[in-house]
């Protein structure tokens, strides 16, 4: 933050309908001279025309946890996935498993390097697939995917706004608790499991299937109004990165300053 000051344009992956406030914060103790361009998310977001097509197809080529999606109803799984950099203790991850499949929730769990514990953990439960990686995009825009537990990393989170999927938030460090924050309290497209980041807490198998069975309950008001949310958020992110949209604007205005500064010099 203390070279920012000599930066004549600062480029940010963001779009000021994800953080207007911050944006402008920014504006307010940097320099005049210091141009600030919101470009929107360095994520690859699918064509939503052809998405409801592919969603229902069950292809034999298609991957096996692809092929366990399409055999769901609609909005009933809860994608698991806590990032690719760092995991919970592994008794944390029992817990969340033991909570998960107490829930009586069916539930996609990407479970990297602890895949064969989790399946030991969870047996032969039906309701739970587990996989040590899968594509996340694809599983974010199924029909059957109803919620999204993350750890709130960046680019999981700017997925699921765009996907409009609502996030039960597990932050596990660095600036996911902010952006826990920001889906609970700011953009109201989430609630939280983990309030903070305690590495001797550990979040119990009660609390899991409590929170998680309630908030896979589309039949309460508090979800429907969540999943409203989300819906309504998702249709402004995808105005904000349109045809002649801000972001579209602020990277052409960018290129337009940054090629007459280099004319000149």
């Amino acid at each position: 933050m203390s070279y920012m000051s000599q930066a004549e344009f600062i480029i940010l992956r963001t779009l000021n309908e994800l953080e207007g406030p911050a944006i402008e914060a920014m504006k307010s103790i940097l320099p005049s001279t210091t141009s600030i361009y919101p470009i929107g998310p360095a994520i690859i977001l699918p064509k939503l025309s052809n998405n409801k097509e592919k969603s229902n197809e069950c292809l034999d080529h298609e991957p096996d946890y692809i092929q366990w999606l399409n055999s769901q109803p609609d909005k009933s799984v809860l994608y698991v996935s806590l990032g690719s950099h760092l995991l919970p203790s592994r008794e944390q991850m029992e817990e969340l498993a033991l909570g998960l499949c107490a829930s009586d929730v069916s539930f996609l769990f990407v479970g990297r390097d602890e895949t064969s514990f989790l399946k030991g953990v969870c047996g032969d439960n039906r309701k739970a697939f587990i996989v040590s990686w899968c594509d996340q995009m694809k599983v974010l825009y199924h029909k059957s995917i109803g919620g999204f537990l993350s750890h709130a990393g960046l680019n999981s989170v700017l997925e699921s706004a765009f996907a409009g999927i609502p996030m039960l938030t597990f932050p596990l460090s660095t600036d996911q608790p902010m952006y826990s924050k920001l889906i609970v309290e700011n953009w109201k497209i989430g609630w939280r499991l983990r309030d903070k980041i305690e590495k001797d807490v550990l979040i119990k198998r009660e609390k899991v299937q409590e929170v998680v069975k309630k908030f896979m309950d589309f039949e309460s008001d508090e979800v429907k109004e969540i999943n409203k949310n989300c819906m309504e958020f998702k249709e402004e992110l995808w105005i904000a990165i349109a045809e002649d949209s801000t972001a579209e604007r602020s990277v052409a205005k960018f290129l337009s300053e940054i090629s007459s500064t280099d004319a000149l010099n």
